[in-house]
C-alpha cells in the first residue's frame, strides 16, 4: 500500500507565536491573581482572632402566670401586656420580635408578657410545664393568627409606659430606647 504524498505544513508566522504567547501569559497573570484574592480571603476569615462569639444561653421562665424571657440583670425590664385575639398587639408582636429577642439574649433587657390566662389552652399548657415551648407558642400565635379585635396592648419600659397609639409607632420608640 502506497500512502498519497503530504501536503506541505504552512510557515509559521511569528506574530502568530507572540500572539498566542501573550495571550498564555495573560492567562496565567489572571490565574495567580485569583489564586491571590482567594488566599487573602481565605486568610482573612480564619483568623484565630476572628472566631464567632458563643451562643448565649437565653433564660426563658413563667413567674406568676407570665412569660419571661430574658436575665433578671438586664439593664432594660419591659412588660408587655397583650391577647393573642388582638390585631394591634400582632402588629407590634411581629415588628419587635426580631430584635427584642436579640437584645434579651445579649443580656440588654428582661421581657415580661403578660396575657391573660384562658385565651389559649395550648400556650396556658406550656406557660405552666415548658416556658421555652410556650414562646414558641406565643411567637407562632402572633405570626400566623388573624386577629379578630383590637383589645389593649400596653407596653412598659423601666416603669414608663409607651404612649404611641400606633403599634409601628410604639415599636419604632421602644427600639430607639434600647438602643441608648
Amino acid at each position: 500500500m502506497t500512502q498519497a504524498p503530504r501536503s506541505p505544513r504552512p510557515p509559521v508566522d511569528d506574530t502568530d507565536i507572540k500572539v498566542r504567547n501573550r495571550r498564555m501569559l495573560l492567562v496565567g497573570a489572571v490565574m495567580i491573581a485569583l489564586g491571590f484574592v482567594v488566599a487573602v480571603g481565605y486568610w482573612y476569615t480564619h483568623q484565630p482572632g476572628k472566631a464567632a462569639a458563643p451562643p448565649t444561653a437565653l433564660s426563658i421562665t413563667s413567674s406568676s402566670g407570665a412569660l419571661v424571657v430574658g436575665s433578671a440583670q438586664a439593664p432594660h425590664h419591659l412588660v408587655i401586656t397583650e391577647s393573642f385575639d388582638c390585631a394591634r398587639c400582632a402588629t407590634f408582636e411581629r415588628s419587635v420580635s426580631a430584635f427584642l429577642s436579640a437584645d434579651a439574649a445579649a443580656h440588654l433587657v428582661q421581657v415580661r408578657y403578660e396575657i391573660p390566662l384562658g385565651s389559649n389552652a395550648s400556650y396556658d399548657a406550656a406557660l405552666a410545664a415548658d416556658p421555652t415551648r410556650a414562646l414558641a407558642i406565643h411567637d407562632r400565635l402572633f405570626t400566623q393568627s388573624a386577629p379578630s379585635r383590637d383589645a389593649s396592648l400596653k407596653v412598659v419600659l423601666d416603669g414608663k409606659p409607651l404612649t404611641e397609639s400606633d403599634p409601628l409607632a410604639m415599636s419604632d420608640a421602644l427600639e430607639s430606647a434600647l438602643a441608648r
